[in-house]
């Protein structure tokens, strides 16, 4: 489930209750620590190292009402909570994240860059790569959190598919399309034996093969979306027809060739079912976190050291 979810319920939550609950001042904390969760401290370098790489990810959109608490400061530390609390129920259910699980997952981000480009964006962005690791591990700690603590109590009937499809049916209806072939050269008489080929034979992959100098390249777009220098040509066109080789006002000529009218449909219930399915999930699991949340955080010994917090968000 998207973090957003979580950033939703705290700001509508998590900021009333907890600096309601627990304003403590400094004088009960040992040197160095921001807030504990049941005990459990939350470090200033600890906060300090998080804000400094991730300030520029966060939204501004804090209630008019905080701004006292509305620097980054807050926020890092409403994450480094959550995740406190996340981490203590996975605990207590005997949950973990193993070393395997987050070796796989960072050589999977790695596998997304060029051999040594990981290290090399790390770098330019001044971010360290032992708090990237652990970002990391609260990460997949979060996710499994979701999809094994709260997941499993998620239920849906056919019912409720039914009536989300019938609350939403426009949702599902797919306009009409056109899909075709859009030619292009500065060489009009090689674009001109390309639609040949082409019309003789159908086979797209051919043809580019055969002309590689033109450039080809096949479409599908809603009729009602076509770009106005193409509407005028695909909207009499038959299948199987082509428009007339054309200037498009610099130096290369195109041509379009029609593949297929498409007509507009209703997706039936059975064609949307996984897509009505993730959406009532994720719907339900944002309720099923709110509670949880609201439990977690009555429930628990949270304290926040108000005053170091001023300090270092003034500071």
């Amino acid at each position: 489930m998207p973090y957003f979810i979580l950033r939703f319920f705290l700001l509508y939550y998590f900021f009333a209750c907890i600096f309601t609950l627990t304003g403590c001042s400094g004088e009960s904390f040992q040197e160095g620590v921001v807030a504990r969760v049941n005990g459990e401290p939350i470090y200033l370098e600890e906060l300090e190292a998080f804000h400094d790489e991730y300030y520029y990810m966060w939204s501004h959109d804090l209630p008019s009402d905080l701004q006292e608490i509305k620097s980054s400061y807050g926020d890092i530390l409403l994450e480094l909570i959550v995740h406190k609390l996340i981490s203590q129920e996975m605990q207590a259910r005997s949950l973990s994240v193993s070393q395997e699980e987050l070796a796989g997952q960072e050589k999977k981000i790695r596998g997304d860059y060029p051999e040594g480009q990981f290290e090399k964006v790390l770098i330019e962005e001044y971010i360290d790569l032992d708090l990237w690791r652990r970002q990391l591990k609260q990460n997949l700690i979060r996710e499994k959190f979701i999809l094994e603590v709260l997941r499993p109590g998620i239920r849906l009937d056919v019912e409720e598919i039914k009536e989300y499809y019938n609350a939403n049916m426009e949702d599902f209806y797919i306009p009409e399309r056109i899909r075709f072939v859009h030619m292009t050269s500065p060489e009009e008489n090689r674009l001109r034996d390309s639609l040949d080929f082409f019309g003789k034979n159908g086979e797209l992959s051919k043809t580019k093969e055969r002309f590689p100098e033109v450039n080809i390249g096949q479409y599908e777009m809603r009729i009602d979306q076509l770009p106005q220098i193409l509407s005028r040509d695909l909207d009499v066109l038959e299948p199987g027809q082509h428009s007339s080789i054309k200037s498009d006002g610099s130096k290369d000529y195109y041509v379009i060739y029609v593949l297929e009218h498409k007509q507009g449909a209703l997706l039936k219930p059975h064609q949307v079912y996984d897509i009505i399915e993730e959406k009532l999930v994720e719907k339900k699991l944002q309720q099923a976190l709110h509670l949880w949340l609201e439990k977690a955080v009555i429930n628990s010994k949270i304290e926040i050291n108000q005053t170091l917090l001023r300090v270092i968000a003034s500071g």
